[in-house]
């Protein structure tokens, strides 16, 4: 009975009946959630991020005033209640398996990260101590199946090397300082078009620390995010 059981299990995870989100019957996404799965059609021209259909090929505010480092990038998906809850799942619900509900989006993110011709991909560590933790690094994660569909190497070429508060607990003053020289980088980037592989982009702070650092070895430098607030 036990064995039954842990089968049945197993293949929920691959042949999911049940909606990830809200557990209804559906394969990965009901209708309802799916459609909370919002690529926006105006972005800033320098993050990706959503803006209002009147602004498009503007720069959003803090990209004006901020001056990132990152030469470009893309938060694919609006920051939704359901985006939030999927990664919530998938960070702190012990569910990485979760993750599948990108397959459902396969060809519109080929064809967002194709534009920035990336040659490697570069997800954003944890510390050792968050590794530890939470058993698996979601960026890592993310990349690896973006590496698959497009056929790029994943290089773990950025250390984190100091232990820093969560970003979703401090604001954004103190994100940049919770970064700061906290990444190392390795020479495996130089002179590589990099893509940086994150799950939330926010304020920038960490995407644009990464960049700054990984910067020593190569002068471009996009990114990747599942979503941008």
């Amino acid at each position: 009975m036990q064995i039954n059981k842990i089968g049945t299990n197993v293949l929920s995870v691959f042949f999911p009946t049940k909606c990830y989100i809200c557990g209804a019957e559906a394969d990965l996404l009901c209708k309802s959630c799916k459609s909370q799965f919002i690529i926006p059609a105006t972005r800033c021209a320098k993050c990706g991020r959503a803006l209002p259909d009147a602004y498009s090929n503007y720069i959003c505010q803090t990209c004006f005033t901020g001056k990132p480092v990152f030469n470009g990038g893309i938060a694919f998906f609006k920051y939704t209640d359901t985006i939030k809850s999927w990664i919530h799942n998938v960070k702190y619900g012990k569910n990485s398996y979760q993750i599948r509900i990108m397959d459902l989006f396969k060809s519109q993110i080929v064809e967002a990260i194709s534009q920035f011709k990336p040659d490697i991909l570069v997800p954003i560590p944890l510390t050792i101590e968050h590794s530890y933790l939470r058993g698996f690094n979601q960026s890592l994660l993310i990349a690896k199946k973006i590496a698959n569909w497009i056929n790029l190497p994943v290089a773990t070429a950025l250390k984190k090397t100091k232990f820093t508060e969560s970003q979703t607990t401090v604001g954004a003053d103190k994100r940049k300082r919770n970064v700061r020289n906290s990444f190392t980088a390795s020479k495996k980037v130089k002179d590589r078009r990099v893509m940086l592989v994150d799950d939330v982009f926010t304020t920038g702070s960490t995407i644009n620390e990464a960049a700054k650092t990984l910067k020593k070895y190569t002068d471009t430098v996009y990114f990747f995010a599942i979503a941008g607030t």
